[in-house]
């Protein structure tokens, strides 16, 4: 569940590959340049590295635990739409999946009468797990498994600056070390096969600014005004789909949902957080047995490993594991304030607060320093205007 980089030239510091047996077949079988062969063997490489950088929720498997995924427009049978509304909301993956088409993500792509989808829509609530699925389709295509037709699999993330200043095609399939002869020769193939035999996924749609999501590089890729036979999969959260399905109109779409884990992912899940310590792992689904409205929080990928890391914490601690959703969101905002006050490169602002270790909590808000309540009532005060205004921020 590692935040990943994108694959893209600009956001990657790998070497640029040499000639190689792969890029040179590739090349000799097709009608592709060589360099298209070494910019696919690049992609390949930075797909199969799997970059995590360090973070507060650490990887706990070096294997992708499968994520739920259904297509998300289509009609339901009259006599299951209450049942299927019930599960939704009580978070029984298992339920819909009975009720909608499940997709496999060597479906990715392929629409029901087994045509090409031009567009991919792949929505889905925060922490879900969209960016981790969109970066498991470059692993998989990759290790050769799906996308067979695909010469280039580009995946751009759209929280990168470098991304968000795209201003042509040219700006979004290159990377850093590439060759100026190699990136012209590339540009040539893609733009003379109007972006056939490509695919680009762009994480993170939402993350855009209004303007770019409607007028912008990645607003024409999209609606099929620049390279349109390029396949294009656009991930994002629900508050941006009435822009992405206005692009989309005019085209041939698949719309896929990721609903998270079922149950038995979020037992692999904690099988393999707390494989070193089986006891931990017992006591663990043996409280979440008996607190089933915290359990039901564990479908959602991101809350699943906030749960077990709190989890693990308070039990190294010896404290008490929270008993109600309050107790999660208390425990976890004094988790995220231990984090802040430790990484704090400023010293303390008053004599009675000492840095905390890794080991401590705070029991209770007045031994947060002054600087970090300072910006906690920033925080509050946008909290509280946006509320009585009712406003988004």
């Amino acid at each position: 569940l590692g935040r990943k980089e994108g694959a893209h030239a600009c956001s990657s510091h790998n070497p640029p590959p040499a000639a190689t047996p792969l890029a040179a077949r590739i090349a000799s079988t097709t009608d592709v340049p060589l360099g298209v062969g070494k910019y696919a063997e690049y992609l390949m490489s930075v797909y199969k590295v799997k970059p995590c950088g360090e973070q507060w929720l650490p990887v706990v498997s070096k294997r992708y635990i499968n994520l739920s995924t259904i297509e998300s427009i289509e009609d339901f049978p009259k006599e299951k739409e209450v049942t299927c509304t019930l599960a939704m909301i009580h978070s029984k993956i298992e339920e819909v999946k009975k009720l909608k088409r499940t997709i496999t993500i060597d479906q990715v792509g392929l629409l029901g009468d087994g045509e090409r989808a031009r567009c991919i829509i792949v929505e889905g609530i925060p922490g879900i797990g969209k960016s981790t699925f969109s970066w498991h389709l470059g692993v998989c295509w990759a290790q050769k498994k799906i996308l067979h037709d695909y010469h280039l699999v580009v995946l751009l993330r759209s929280r990168d600056e470098r991304v968000q200043k795209a201003k042509e095609e040219s700006d979004l399939f290159c990377y850093k070390e590439q060759p100026k002869q190699e990136h012209e020769a590339v540009m040539e193939w893609i733009i003379s096969n109007k972006g056939d035999g490509v695919m680009m996924v762009l994480d993170g749609y939402d993350e855009l600014s209004q303007d770019l999501q409607t007028s912008s590089i990645f607003a024409d890729i999209i609606r099929g005004k620049v390279l349109p036979k390029m396949t294009v999969l656009v991930s994002s959260r629900p508050s941006a789909n009435q822009n992405l399905h206005q692009l989309c109109a005019d085209q041939k779409c698949q719309y896929i949902e990721v609903i998270g884990f079922g149950k038995e992912e979020i037992q692999e899940y904690v099988d393999g957080a707390l494989a070193h310590n089986k006891e931990l792992r017992d006591e663990l689904m043996y409280h979440l047995e008996h607190h089933p409205h915290i359990h039901g929080l564990m479908y959602c990928p991101l809350n699943c490993a906030i749960i077990v890391q709190i989890f693990r914490d308070q039990m190294k601690m010896r404290s008490q594991p929270p008993q109600t959703l309050t107790e999660v969101y208390q425990v976890l905002i004094k988790t995220v304030l231990k984090r802040h006050e430790y990484k704090s490169v400023e010293p303390p602002v008053n004599k009675k607060h000492t840095i905390p270790n890794k080991s401590s909590t705070f029991p209770w808000l007045g031994d947060v320093s002054d600087q970090t309540i300072s910006q906690l009532l920033v925080l509050a005060k946008l909290a509280y205007d946006g509320t009585n205004e009712d406003r988004l921020i």
